[in-house]
């Protein structure tokens, strides 16, 4: 018997063994800062990586299986007007390891997902990284709902960056390859609804955070948060779309009175190849009973010098994707910020981007970045060229 078992647990590996998949990236990034536009003294950030990943399926049907993704970095800064701060950088990081199977049940699949791996919710502002946890959801033609239970103690802090309070004090240790991220316990609870009435869909979720222990606990008093999220979307023609949403986030630093992120996002599609996009965000200061907003997870509304955060401002803008040919794509955008601290709305300023990417070959891909950020104060004046070229084996 016990021959038996152990004849088809080597049968079973070496079927594995043999339909591993995968994956390998190489590229370099270089990047060029230019502060208060003075294009006399760029900031060089150069960054080399390299990354691979591994799909091991533990079934024939491939909807179990055990997937990791692991990466390891060089980056070196240096600053033209001053030298003697250039600095170096290695990082090395496991940004996936997760165990994932799908469980059909009729018309309905239940997915369990295990291990660390990557969660956004439904703005992809608020929480939007990879943490170690546990993601459970049933999905029907009618109704998707989802748990979500997750640490983010045992994370690169160099990788994934989260938004603690005012009031702490966490602090890096300029380690070099791993850090530990401040300790958090996140849950997350969303229902989904897709096409409801008249083909549109209604997703209703919840995120909630609470400090605790870890290798890199951050010392302030406890910051227990939690986010609710309305969302509204769907066509409204066969070339227009829609999205519009709400949160409020009640936070124990702001003795839980509510703060409000508020977004709408218009989609046109004049062509196949051609994407419009009309926004609009609103996320609040000190108006009336709301507090500032802020996100968990660190997500960049300006690009102006201080990464302008999504808090205490209004921004709207229109960007444009189109597909050139089979092998180009060109992206441009344009925005608006004000700042809204409390009952004033003041211009902050304006910011430009494009983004040219051209897949050589099937494994080359080269893309060309700029942007600019023309600010009402000078000194948050930012243009940033960035070339990136990326070799997949």
């Amino acid at each position: 018997m016990k021959k038996i078992i152990l004849i088809t647990a080597a049968s079973m590996l070496t079927a594995a063994a043999f339909s591993f998949e995968t994956k390998g990236t190489v590229s370099n990034e270089t990047q060029f800062d230019f502060y208060e536009n003075d294009f006399s003294e760029p900031n060089l950030i150069q960054k080399d990586s390299i990354s691979g990943s591994l799909r091991l399926p533990l079934t024939d049907s491939g909807k179990t299986y055990i997937s990791a993704e692991g990466l390891f970095s060089f980056e070196y800064d240096r600053t033209f007007s001053d030298p003697a701060t250039d600095s170096t950088e290695l990082t090395a990081d496991l940004t996936l390891c997760k165990f994932s199977s799908i469980i059909p049940a009729g018309s309905t699949n239940i997915t369990v997902s295990a291990g660390r791996f990557s969660m956004s919710d439904a703005t992809a502002i608020i929480y939007n990284q990879n943490a170690d946890g546990l993601l459970f959801q049933c999905s029907s033609p009618y109704v998707s709902v989802s748990a979500y239970g997750a640490y983010t103690g045992l994370l690169n802090a160099k990788t994934v960056t989260m938004l603690t309070p005012v009031a702490s004090t966490f602090g890096t240790e300029d380690k070099d390859f791993y850090e530990f991220a401040p300790a958090y316990a996140a849950g997350a609870l969303s229902i989904n609804l897709p096409y409801l009435l008249f083909n549109q869909s209604i997703t209703a979720e919840c995120f909630a955070f609470m400090d605790t222990e870890g290798p890199g606990k951050i010392s302030s008093e406890d910051d227990k948060r939690v986010y609710a999220s309305f969302i509204l979307d769907g066509p409204l023609s066969s070339s227009l779309f829609y999205n519009a949403g709400t949160t409020f986030l009640f936070s124990e630093e702001r003795d839980f009175s509510p703060a409000n992120l508020s977004k709408l996002s218009v989609l046109f599609f004049p062509t196949e190849n051609i994407m419009l996009n009309l926004n609009g965000y609103y996320a609040s200061g000190s108006q009336g009973s709301l507090k500032p907003f802020a996100s968990f997870t660190s997500a960049t509304a300006g690009l102006n010098a201080t990464e302008k955060k999504y808090t205490e401002l209004i921004k709207g803008g229109l960007s444009c994707t189109a597909r050139l040919t089979p092998e180009a794509i060109l992206a441009a955008g344009a925005d608006i910020l004000f700042d809204y601290p409390e009952k004033e709305v003041k211009y902050s300023g304006t910011q430009l981007s494009g983004k040219f990417t051209y897949q050589a070959f099937s494994d080359l891909e080269v893309s060309f970045e700029a942007q600019t950020f023309i600010a009402d104060k000078k000194e948050e004046n930012k243009t940033t060229v960035k070339l990136t070229v990326t070799l997949a084996f």
